[in-house]
């Protein structure tokens, strides 16, 4: 099958789309599908003007800074992780949930707080002078 400039473009677009709201599946190998690598192998065939477009969709996302994280603090450890929010998980989701299926198996919910925030992190330093903290 040929295909035109025009219909690589609509199906350039169409696979984006697609991409961003149900996203690539886990399967075997002899299974019917496109998962991660046949993704992104079916969109190089159709074209340089892919890797173009995720460049430009990746820009715009990092200008809008909408990418949701959630920190989690342990505090029977003190460790912090983070872990980006699906884009589509509703607003008023059960994040307790999304929390203990992303922790690792050693670490009990009970032990954690955790915050809805940005990739950002704050560093804040302190300085001594005179034997006190500023």
């Amino acid at each position: 099958m040929k295909l035109t400039e025009r219909d690589c473009e609509n199906l350039i677009d169409a696979l984006s789309e697609w991409q961003e709201c149900v996203g690539c599946k886990e399967m075997d190998e002899n299974d019917v599908g496109l998962d991660g690598d046949r993704y992104e192998d079916l969109m190089t065939r159709l074209g340089a003007r892919y890797i173009q477009h995720s460049t430009d969709i990746r820009e715009k996302e990092d200008k809008m800074n909408n990418t949701k994280y959630m920190w989690i603090l342990d505090a029977s450890s003190g460790g912090v992780f983070k872990f980006e929010i699906p884009r589509h998980f509703p607003e008023n989701g059960d994040y307790e949930k999304l929390v203990m299926s992303i922790l690792p198996k050693d670490v009990r919910i009970q032990d954690c707080s955790w915050q809805e925030g940005t990739e950002d992190v704050q560093v804040l330093n302190s300085w001594m002078t005179n034997g006190q903290y500023w």
